[in-house]
């Protein structure tokens, strides 16, 4: 005799109102998914390396690299950054080295 057939013939006769299966489907607590810890990932990374932001902008690496060069300021916190337009800033991370995040928008 395994043990789901010693449990079994040792709870045939017994009911156990206070366990917590034997409460009518109406009293059970339901749980609710909580929609706020389940959020979408974004669809893109969220710092890109140049040729692959020069892809999504369409556009080359080296014009690109152009665009960060002309448009870096130097920020009050001591970081360079690059507005290329709405939603879209290049960061500075090295001494030639850009990230370009996307903003969503």
């Amino acid at each position: 005799m395994n043990r789901t057939e010693a449990k079994d013939q040792a709870t045939q006769g017994k009911e156990t109102p206070d366990a917590p299966g034997s409460a009518p489907a109406a009293r059970r607590r339901r749980s609710v998914a909580k929609a706020h810890l389940y959020t979408i990932p974004p669809r893109v990374p969220l710092l890109l390396t140049v040729p692959e932001a020069a892809e999504t902008l369409r556009t080359t690496p080296e014009g690109l690299r152009a665009r960060l060069r002309r448009a870096q300021r130097l920020g009050s916190d001591g970081n360079i950054t690059a507005p290329l337009g709405p939603g879209i800033v290049g960061i500075k991370v090295g001494a030639n080295t850009w990230r370009v995040r996307f903003d969503a928008t």
